[in-house]
């Protein structure tokens, strides 16, 4: 299977060819919703750095979720973002956790080229007593 040319989810490619990519969830996205890799010659240190904002801020509203559920999926987007834009070829990355606990199920989902969703399923009486705890 052949390499991409421009990774999904990616601002600058490192491999240097100056196609740009971003994550998105339609047509329109901005500089605030990137993953851009990173290396540090001579170190041997690659690494990703991710920056989700308009994106994470358009699902989270979406469902308006209590703050602490909204943290919980905002760090699942990130994670599945950083997974999914690694990916060498194009495709999905699904990240979904289950509890018996006040948030029951949490889902992220990443489609290349870069889109990215999310959903939480919880108990909202269970949720209002973690927060008063």
């Amino acid at each position: 299977m052949p390499r991409k040319a421009c990774w999904p989810g990616v601002l600058n490619d490192p491999r240097g060819n100056g196609r740009a990519c971003a994550v998105n969830s339609g047509n329109d996205f901005g500089i605030d919703d990137l993953v851009q890799p990173f290396q540090i010659e001579g170190l041997g240190i690659r690494g990703r750095v991710v920056r989700l904002g308009p994106l994470v801020d358009r699902v989270l509203t979406t469902h308006a979720y209590p703050e602490p559920v909204s943290r919980l999926l905002g760090e699942a987007l990130a994670l599945t973002a950083l997974i999914g834009s690694a990916l060498k070829f194009d495709g999905r990355f699904i990240l979904q956790t289950q509890s018996k606990g006040p948030v029951a199920m949490l889902v992220a989902d990443y489609e290349a080229p870069g889109k990215l969703r999310g959903y939480a399923r919880m108990n909202e009486a269970r949720v209002a007593d973690a927060i008063r705890e």
